[in-house]
């Protein structure tokens, strides 16, 4: 997982290295400074930007754009990703106006999964979750969620609740995290190995952490491990964007 190191604004625009993650400081401008700080600063700023976003890592940061991302502005999925139902039958989930969504798929669920396998990386998604059960977002595999190595926010069997659920193969974890917030938010899943026999994810919501996880290694290097959106039961899932690092834009501005 890469760490952001400070970059200083220049007069020119803001400059972003590859340490990742910029907190913009103040420089000297005609009637005074200006001070970024926060996600809403950057989310909010007038500066155009390339192959960079603005992430509430860090308390709020500017980060270069992950290798692997998705804002979803095509008519379709792009190569990026595969579709299913487990068990094999086809799924056609829906792209339109900048929106993922994935419609109910009945009890053998509907998913979309990146082609590669990924991670321990951290995992940034802005989406609406539905209040319908068993709708599941994060790292896993969707044919084998809770089987293999896995952690993901899910409704799990509640309609109006969330979780932060964690397994290893052996031995699962599910925190109640709350209520399902209304409407779209930002949530991102940091996951990282501590040693040789323990990992941990922390989980948050619009930057805010709900849940921090460790697990025993056990199965998690025996299989691979995907990002993936899925749901089981009768609710939608809706998702605008997607970026998973540590693999970054060579650069940006």
């Amino acid at each position: 997982m890469g760490s952001g190191q400070p970059v200083h604004q220049r007069s020119a625009g803001l400059a972003i290295d590859r340490d990742h993650a910029a907190k913009v400081h103040p420089s000297p401008l005609p009637g005074g400074a200006l001070t970024q700080t926060t996600y809403a600063d950057f989310a909010s700023s007038c500066a155009v930007t390339s192959n960079v976003h603005a992430s509430d890592q860090f308390s709020g940061a500017l980060i270069l754009d992950s290798a692997l991302k998705d804002d979803f502005n095509g008519a379709s999925l792009n190569g990026q990703w595969l579709t299913g139902i487990w068990g094999g039958e086809l799924y056609t989930p829906t792209v339109s106006g900048g929106v993922l969504t994935l419609p109910p798929a009945g009890a053998n669920g509907g998913y979309v999964r990146s082609a590669a396998a990924q991670g321990p990386g951290v995992l940034e998604i802005v989406a609406e979750v539905g209040s319908g059960v068993d709708q599941h977002f994060g790292y896993g595999d969707p044919d084998s969620v809770d089987i293999y190595r896995s952690f993901f926010f899910s409704t799990s069997i509640s309609t109006t609740q969330l979780f932060a659920r964690a397994s290893n193969g052996f031995t699962s974890q599910s925190v109640s995290i709350g209520t399902i917030p209304a409407g779209s938010h930002r949530y991102r899943i940091e996951w990282q190995p501590l040693n040789g026999t323990t990992e941990r994810a922390r989980y948050y919501i619009d930057g805010q952490l709900k849940a921090e996880v460790d697990i025993a290694t056990g199965q998690l290097y025996d299989f691979p491990t995907f990002i993936f959106v899925q749901t089981d039961g009768p609710g939608t899932l809706v998702i605008e964007a997607f970026q998973e690092s540590p693999d970054f834009a060579a650069g940006g501005t």
